[in-house]
């Protein structure tokens, strides 16, 4: 199940702003490792053949080893997410969905899951979106909670060339990861809007302020 904004395809990727490696805004290494393993999932010959329709600097950003808690520029991943599901012969939609849900099935065992199933729905909710903060070292992250079974979140300072493939992968990954938690309790809905941009004082690029709902079934 996508979440409510993401259904068809995004839009044609604009080309990359500042050049790959070069942007201050960092993703931990599982944001593309995630990325990675869907390439090899799914498009022929895996990563090896994609990097060839690369340009030169994506290509070389693309090839680098990705250690999971290491910090790479968030940027390319757009770029690479589109060029995988082109090649790939998917909607960018679907393949990005599949690859969080990947993810987040593989990071919600064991203890993780344990744990998670120990604390009410509303706790999770209020819970999980904070802890993917820990994959940016931008932004902030607020949460609070509307009602029994709606929480809210607002992602401030975005690179808005990001947004799209934010809001596709940040809503389906908290939600895989609370419905596998949550098991039986009921579906997850999550629905995003963005609020605010603002123009970065060093980089002069845009940056969004990203609303999202999540509505927990009773």
């Amino acid at each position: 199940m996508l979440s409510k904004h993401a259904a068809g395809s995004l839009a044609a990727v604009a080309a990359i702003p500042i050049a790959p490696g070069k942007s201050p805004f960092r993703t931990k290494g599982l944001t593309y490792r995630a990325v990675i393993d869907q390439i090899e999932r799914t498009v022929p010959a895996g990563l090896e053949a994609l990097c060839e329709t690369l340009e030169p600097a994506l290509r070389e950003f693309a090839a680098q080893p990705f250690l999971a808690s290491s910090w790479y520029d968030l940027l390319p991943v757009v770029p690479i997410s589109e060029a995988g599901a082109r090649a790939a012969g998917q909607l960018l939609t679907p393949w990005l969905t599949e690859a969080a849900q990947k993810t987040a099935v593989e990071q919600s065992g064991g203890v993780y899951r344990f744990l998670l199933g120990l604390v009410s729905a509303e706790t999770i909710a209020l819970y999980v979106p904070r802890l993917t903060s820990r994959y940016f070292d931008f932004g902030s992250i607020e949460t609070r909670r509307d009602s029994e079974h709606v929480v809210r979140l607002l992602r401030r300072g975005t690179p808005s060339y990001c947004v799209p493939w934010y809001r596709i992968t940040g809503p389906e990954y908290v939600r895989a990861v609370m419905e596998h938690a949550r098991g039986d309790r009921g579906p997850v809905t999550i629905t995003s809007r963005v609020v605010g941009t603002h123009i970065c004082p060093v980089t002069k690029l845009e940056l969004s302020d990203i609303e999202f709902i999540c509505e927990l079934a009773p």
